[in-house]
């Protein structure tokens, strides 16, 4: 798409990317749900390249978790053999991205201070010279998540439907599908969601911009 000149969204691996090369870095982004390890991967190992890139690039990423369609507690895993902390923001469960988590899905660590996220990150960063992100996760607003029984219902259907489905395009398609399923309430709540971890991210920047050890490193970290 740059060699072309041509515009296209985003994934979080090309916007974490993109944090890392401007030319003050940006610390703190918001999304609605990373990538991770896909259902199936024990025969087929389909890895979205997001959590390579939050192994790297030191940035707080606000999030719902990691996407619906996916192997969750394998995420889960993968996150931590690649040193990425979890860290719940008002929940103790990784977010489903369209419902609240469950006792499958223990969170690194629960903070709902973000005073404290932004010391955590300094001491990530800074004092023990760590790279990659920290995964800040919240629960999707209650007033358009989907309940749980609602999203496994139409998980299941939109996987029986793209049993032929491989690749870049299962995602968006498994995506669609839960949408039509759900009568679009799954569109409310990523809209939802977005807002929220937006709101969020913005709280978080401020303590990030504030944070003494931080502002000491400056653009340095890598």
């Amino acid at each position: 798409v740059l060699a072309s000149g041509g515009a296209a969204g985003a994934t979080v691996s090309a916007t974490l990317t993109a944090c890392r090369l401007t030319p003050t870095p940006i610390r703190v982004m918001a999304t609605g749900g990373i990538g991770g390890v896909h259902v199936g991967w024990t025969q087929r190992p389909d890895v979205s390249v997001d959590l390579r890139e939050l192994a790297r690039t030191p940035a707080l990423v606000v999030c719902s978790g990691a996407k619906s369609i996916l192997d969750l507690p394998a995420t889960l895993e993968m996150l931590e053999a690649l040193g990425v902390p979890v860290i719940g923001d008002g929940t103790d469960h990784l977010p489903r991205f369209l419902a609240a988590g469950d006792e499958r899905l223990r969170v690194t660590q629960r903070i709902d201070d973000v005073t404290t996220l932004a010391t955590l990150a300094a001491r990530r960063w800074v004092t023990l010279r760590q790279p990659g992100a920290v995964l800040v996760t919240r629960n999707p607003p209650a007033d358009t998540a989907l309940d749980a029984a609602t999203l496994d219902a139409a998980l299941q259907a939109a996987d029986d439907e793209a049993t032929s489905d491989a690749g870049a395009a299962r995602t968006p398609h498994l995506l669609a599908t839960v949408a039509r399923l759900s009568g679009d309430r799954s569109v409310r709540a990523n809209i939802g969601l977005l807002l929220d971890n937006a709101r969020r991210a913005a709280e978080v920047a401020v303590a990030v911009a504030r944070d003494p050890v931080l502002r000491a490193a400056g653009p340095s970290l890598s």
